[in-house]
């Protein structure tokens, strides 16, 4: 093998690549890369074909081509000097998806597969650089082949998160806007985090309720995961307090009750939300809320050893890793409510320790101190949610949702604004099938009722001869 020269170390320990491994390891990776001249017009790599190495240009230029059904080819990018190529089929696992091909002379040096694998796994900053690419990819030209997440198209990037970025998606089949949810590359290579991810939609995908997100399916692509959820129109209500400022009391009357009853949904099946706050409820155009990421979401009585969750709305059992149950979820919502209804969180503190002991010595503060006109009923609700201890709390978020009924005009309830939606749904069966459907009807029937929907059943003997 060629000895590598100061001046080759110097080219390649500019790279972002190279700059992300750490000190003593560079000298050694400069050793296992090799350079190569190819004539331009030469094909580097074709698609369809496994990865086995990625490259570094140091001189010229290369050109990406992506070939779609009916043999038509679009160039879609070039490559120059500092650049990589043939990096997303060793990142995502999956065949090579473009041709690429050198436009003038290259001079490349190339990694195999085996060094460059082994190096990302080991390297958490590399993981985190080669997400980025993959977001890179799956947001550039509309013909290139990766912007496809099995029945699903992505289309934008909606944010991000520390574990992971949203983009809006697409059925393919039924033209029907999803949220597409991608685990970051460092997430996904660590276990603990890959079997989370997979508990939190197992966990959303098997709840029905119109306060809670619905997740439709799973994919396992690029090296990663993807949640396939329902697309929400409107804005978390984080980001309505900075661009509105507090909520009136009525708004925030009719938030709690909506919430509650999400999470007394969430809680009969025996889990606990755990992160309760304004940027995990999500305020549709027509007043509905939704209750986001479960990410942190247990079963009841689990210890929270981790003191997972966001300080400042955490209750006091979590800090202290004791067993977790509905009332932290009350707690945790009444610290929402008092900031949607002041504009303020409760707690506040240059650092962790100091916010900490404030959720562990002090009872959440009456909002009442802090604005004017607040309903009695609704400051004492909130107060109430918020006690250190657990005991002196609502039981459960039923009773919480409760409290407030006296200040919602008669006949209302927590979703009377939610329009109402009706579906038809017809069966086809023989005379022997009859007892078989009717069993099944009836289970569904239950499971209908449980998500709040009701079922009519009309039959139609001998419809078709």
């Amino acid at each position: 093998m060629k000895t590598t020269t100061e001046q080759d170390k110097a080219f390649l320990f500019s790279l972002k690549f190279f700059q992300l491994v750490p000190e003593n390891i560079r000298e050694r990776l400069a050793t296992r890369v090799r350079p190569m001249s190819i004539p331009r017009g030469d094909r580097i790599m074709r698609q369809g074909e496994q990865g086995d190495s990625v490259y570094f240009i140091e001189q010229g230029k290369a050109a990406v081509f992506v070939e779609k059904e009916g043999g038509k080819r679009f160039h879609v990018a070039d490559r120059g000097p500092g650049e990589m190529v043939g990096e997303m089929a060793l990142v995502t696992d999956e065949p090579r998806q473009a041709d690429v091909i050198a436009a003038t002379e290259l001079r490349l040096w190339k990694l195999e597969r085996e060094d460059f694998v082994a190096l990302v796994r080991k390297h958490h900053d590399l993981q985190a650089f080669l997400t980025e690419l993959v977001v890179s990819r799956l947001e550039s030209a509309a013909y290139t082949a990766d912007r496809t997440i099995g029945k699903y198209r992505l289309e934008h990037k909606l944010g991000h998160g520390a574990w992971a970025i949203v983009y809006q998606g697409r059925h393919l089949t039924l033209d029907k806007k999803v949220a597409v949810k991608m685990l970051k590359h460092q997430m996904a290579m660590v276990e603990e985090f890959h079997d989370r991810f997979i508990k939190e939609a197992a966990v959303i995908a098997d709840m029905q309720h119109p306060n809670i997100i619905h997740v439709f399916d799973v994919e396992e692509r690029f090296n990663t995961l993807f949640i396939i959820m329902e697309y929400l129109e409107g804005v978390p209500l984080d980001v309505v307090l900075k661009e509105e400022g507090p909520l009136s009391a009525d708004q925030v009357v009719d938030i709690f009750r909506q919430v509650c009853a999400g999470l007394a949904y969430a809680h009969k099946r025996g889990i606990v939300h755990q992160d309760i706050k304004p940027d995990n409820l999500y305020l549709l155009p027509g007043g509905r809320v939704k209750i986001l990421d479960f990410g942190l979401a247990c079963p009841f009585g689990s210890e929270n050893f981790e003191m997972e969750g966001t300080m400042e709305y955490m209750s006091p059992e979590q800090i202290e890793s004791y067993p977790v149950d509905a009332r932290t979820d009350i707690y945790c919502l009444g610290v929402t409510a008092f900031e949607l209804l002041t504009g303020r969180q409760p707690f506040t503190g240059e650092d962790t320790a100091g916010l900490m002991e404030m959720h562990l010595t002090r009872d959440l503060p009456d909002p009442a101190g802090f604005i004017e006109g607040v309903p009695g009923e609704l400051s004492a609700c909130i107060r109430r949610c918020g006690r250190r201890n657990q005991e002196q709390r609502y039981p459960s978020a039923e009773e919480a949702g409760r409290a407030l009924d006296v200040l919602v005009p008669h006949g209302d309830n927590a979703q009377a604004h939610v329009n109402r939606n009706m579906s038809t749904l017809y069966l086809f069966y023989d005379d022997d099938r009859k007892n078989q459907v009717t069993s099944l009807l009836e289970e569904f029937s239950e499971r209908l009722k449980s998500a709040g929907v009701r079922f009519r059943l009309a039959e139609f003997d001998n419809f078709l001869h």
